[in-house]
């Protein structure tokens, strides 16, 4: 005869795996609906926003071209957000239409929105905050961010509100305070203080005058507290922005600073914007073969009968040297040329020899 506890147990032990089943697949059911019901708020946020990006895109468009019309007032972050790109993809060549459109801007109530996020806990907020600024290219924000930076301890935030900073200029001046700032954190990379550099540049360029420009920009260059990384970037900036009235003065920081990556910065920028100078003819020479190599990549614009000097140091001890040379007399066309052919036909330097022949079998 079997017992109450041999009835119960199997009893009991089969409602239990019916209710994990039934709750298995209710739970299942309820993460499908979830999930649904948040694609679905997803999309509808999503479409709201490019309704909202269109709209402002369309106002803009309609502002620049003289028709009344009033962008509604801002009142939330993401409404900032959509407004900044609705004005990233603008580009207004005249500035007094630029200079109407930031007020109306400004009407909108989006500063105190900005400022107000650029406090916020969430560092990835702040990061989109900034990004956000930098597409409103707005004076307006300069100070702010300038004093904010100064206290960021997040590398990533920092280097976005520098970002920012750099397409909010509103003074000429506004570049050296920017400069300044960038130098008590010498832990960005030169590549980045570039970038910075670069698109401030074109900032003041768009809005002031070259002479104001050029003049800010050679008190940077002599400041004697900037730091080698952010001089150099200065410099590589000014040189690919192809400002060519500063070219004497790279060559007179060249000169006067001792640092290798001075000089080496100073014979990129005259090669980008297709100069030479005694600087670059000289460095040919130099015992440091850094700088030498740059030298000889940056003698390419050179008038004069630079490629005589250049075929003598195919004979370098130095491969890296001998590489350069001959890439940089391959870059000279028809006059390198001549060179290369002589050299592989004529001397007997085996290692000279066969840096020309290489360099002429790339075609």
């Amino acid at each position: 005869m079997e017992t109450i506890d041999g009835l119960v147990f199997p009893a009991l032990t089969l409602w239990v795996m019916h209710a994990s089943i039934y709750f298995f697949l209710i739970s299942l059911l309820t993460l499908f609906v979830g999930l649904g019901l948040h694609k679905h708020h997803v999309l509808r946020q999503m479409k709201k926003r490019t309704a909202l990006i269109a709209h402002n895109r369309g106002i803009l468009i309609s502002i620049a071209s003289g028709s009344s019309s009033n962008l509604s007032h801002v009142e939330t972050f993401e409404q900032a957000l959509c407004l900044a790109e609705a004005l990233r993809d603008q580009d207004y060549k005249d500035v007094n239409t630029r200079l109407a459109i930031q007020q109306d801007i400004v009407e909108t109530g989006i500063k105190t929105i900005m400022l107000k996020t650029i406090s916020a806990k969430d560092w990835g907020r702040r990061y989109q905050c900034m990004s956000a600024i930098h597409d409103l290219h707005m004076p307006v924000f300069f100070d702010a961010l300038l004093e904010y930076a100064e206290h960021e301890e997040n590398l990533r935030v920092y280097g976005n509100c520098l970002y920012a900073c750099s397409s909010s200029l509103g003074k000429p001046e506004d570049f050296q305070r920017l400069s300044i700032v960038m130098d008590a954190r010498p832990e960005l990379s030169a590549s980045f203080a570039e970038g910075v550099f670069r698109t401030s540049i074109r900032a003041l360029l768009d809005a002031h005058s070259a002479d104001q420009v050029h003049a800010v920009l050679v008190a940077s260059l002599e400041r004697k507290e900037t730091s080698p990384g952010n001089l150099s970037a200065l410099i590589l900036s000014i040189g690919k922005e192809h400002i060519h009235a500063l070219a004497p003065a790279i060559v007179a920081c060249a000169i006067k600073s001792e640092d290798t990556i001075i000089k080496v910065s100073a014979m990129r920028a005259l090669h980008a914007m297709k100069l030479c100078d005694d600087l670059i003819i000289e460095g040919l020479s130099s015992g440091n073969t850094i700088v030498q190599i740059a030298a000889i990549r940056s003698c390419e614009y050179h008038d004069g009968q630079v490629e005589s000097s250049l075929g003598s140091l195919l004979n370098s001890p130095s491969f890296d040297v001998r590489y350069a040379t001959a890439m940089t007399l391959r870059s000279m066309q028809e006059r390198g040329k001549r060179v290369l052919l002589e050299v592989g036909e004529n001397k007997t330097d085996p290692y000279a020899k066969t840096m020309a022949i290489f360099s002429l079998a790339l075609g």
